[in-house]
């Protein structure tokens, strides 16, 4: 949002017309997670006049607005639900790959304090806390733009996976002393040819 403001006001654009489809969003979720679609059946009123869709924006945030602060539960259970929606399929249907990318998850929480790792899970963190918001109206097409972040999740799950298989098959490679980093070995082969497969996948 603050992004959005610069920009509009370094443009010299009109800063009261930011994020107006957002507050159809933003609506839909305030009355229980109804969809974006809902305000023109709630206040068809809205869309009768001579309304630009500036000021239908406005009045369209002021009701969500009223119906969060009245009835905040509704936003709520909609966002949970949301969530739940995201993590049962982070893949967005590829759900043969959704044990790699849990066990991503658990390597970044594992080595936290390398910076790569630390890296890809704050992105990761970020698109799980914007999933509730906006995956109810835009479905799975909304995270195109930060599947290459979850292409990295996922190669960061294969790495730790064929790390402990190696230490499986070689155990005298755990004594080694960079064995807490990210180490070359021939089953890693995988994991670049997986990236690159996963980020083209969705094309």
């Amino acid at each position: 949002f603050a992004a959005q403001s610069f920009l509009v006001a370094h443009f010299g654009g009109t800063a009261s017309a930011s994020h107006s489809n957002f507050s159809y969003t933003l609506y839909g979720l305030s009355v229980g997670g109804k969809g974006w679609g809902q305000v023109f059946a709630d206040h068809p009123e809205l869309f009768r006049g001579n309304l630009s869709d500036a000021q239908s924006a406005r009045l369209i945030f002021d009701l969500a607005w009223t119906n969060i602060v009245t009835s905040p539960l509704l936003i709520v259970k909609a966002l949970a639900g949301n969530l739940l929606r995201f993590l049962r399929d982070p893949l967005l249907g590829m759900a043969g790959l959704q044990i790699l990318w849990w066990l991503g998850a658990f390597a970044v929480a594992l080595h936290w304090r390398e910076l790569a790792y630390r890296i890809v899970g704050f992105l990761s963190l970020g698109i799980l806390l914007s999933s509730p918001v906006i995956i109810q109206d835009a479905g799975p097409r909304i995270f195109a733009a930060t599947w290459g972040v979850t292409a990295l999740q996922v190669a960061l799950g294969l790495h730790l996976l064929l790390s402990r298989l190696w230490r499986a098959v070689d155990p005298s490679s755990s004594s080694s002393a960079g064995s807490e980093q990210l180490r070359f070995h021939p089953f890693e082969l995988a994991v670049p040819v997986l990236l690159l497969a996963a980020i083209f996948l969705p094309l």
